[in-house]
Formats: C-alpha cells, structure tokens, sequence
C-alpha cells in the first residue's frame, strides 16, 4: 500500500462530517477484474485485505459503510457478509445508483454533506453527483473526473478503501485504538 500522507494534506477537511461511506464493488473493492474459473464459468474476484480489515474498524469506530453494485455475484455477496456489511446496506444489481443513493440517504436522514461515496466508472456518476464527498481511484475512467473532490493514491482493489477509511477517522473525533494509531502516523 502506497504511503498517502502528503497526497492527502491538504484535502483531509473534505472528510469531516461523513456518517456513511459507500462503496461500488468493480474497481474499487476489487482491481476490477473478472476471472472465470471453468467451462461452467464460475466467476472470481479478487479482494484486499487491507481494504477489509479497514472497512472492519471503520464500522466499528461508528462508520456506517453499505455497498451498492450494478452488478451481482456470489463473490460480493460472500465478500459483504465477510465484512458483517447488513443485509439493508448491501445492494446489487442497481443501474441508477443515484436515485438509490438519495432513497439511502433518506432512509437513513442523512444530508449529502455526510455521505461519501467511490466509484469509477459511468454507472457510479449519477450517485457520485449526489454526495458531498465523491471519490475515485486512479485507475477509474477519466469521464468521472469532472464529478471527484478526491483521487486516491491508491489503486482500487489494492488499498483504495484503506486509504479512504483511514482518512475518514483520522478526520473525525471519536475514541478508537486505530484511530491514537492513525494519528501518530499521520502527524510522524
């Protein structure tokens, strides 16, 4: 994972004040690639750890993540149930993420100054349009650029969302042991 502190500095305020974080799954939980395995093809994916150790202690420390796919495979379904991501925040198979993300943010009383949210690609525009805090990763397509307050260092899929989670409480208050850790590494 590559070190995120200077290209963060002096975009870490844009963090305060976010209650939800969500996620698409192709390209920025995973690197955005598809294996198929067999004839029958059984499709994999590939995961970080990193990435879910974060989303992890993020969720602890108070954060709430819900993950919205356009597209749906066992593999996110295994994978959100891994990381105990509630049945009522994990949503597959949504072509206009936007729409869905507002009906989330009303469901849950949210303003869009307390929501963020990672995509990469056009489908993930319309709900990237919505929040306060729209972000992507470097290997996203240039069309969302226009529409980004913050580019990850990091990959999708390789760290991305470590990086956002750590950004998220490092720029919060709150009591947690990742955090008193956080912090001296970002101040070191």
């Amino acid at each position: 994972m590559l070190d995120y502190r200077q290209h963060a500095k002096d975009k870490i305020h844009l963090f305060k004040g976010i209650k939800l974080l969500v996620l698409d799954n192709d390209g920025i939980m995973t690197p955005g690639q598809v294996h198929y395995y067999d004839a029958n093809t059984a499709v994999g994916v590939s995961y970080s750890v990193l990435d879910g150790y974060a989303i992890a202690r993020a969720k602890d420390y108070g954060l709430h993540v819900a993950v919205i796919s356009g597209r749906s495979n066992s593999a996110l379904e295994y994978r959100a149930k891994i990381l105990k991501i509630d049945g009522a925040d994990f949503f597959a198979g949504v072509h206009d993420k936007g729409k869905f993300l507002l009906e989330l943010m009303e469901k849950y009383s949210l303003k869009p100054e307390e929501v963020a949210y990672m995509g990469d690609d056009y489908i993930d525009i319309s709900a990237l349009k919505v929040v306060g805090l729209p972000i992507s990763v470097p290997n996203r397509h240039p069309m969302v650029d226009r529409y980004v307050k913050y580019v990850t260092l990091n990959q999708g899929g390789l760290g991305a969302v470590r990086e956002v989670c750590d950004l998220l409480i490092i720029a919060n208050e709150g009591q947690s042991n990742m955090r008193e850790e956080l912090l001296l590494y970002w101040n070191s």
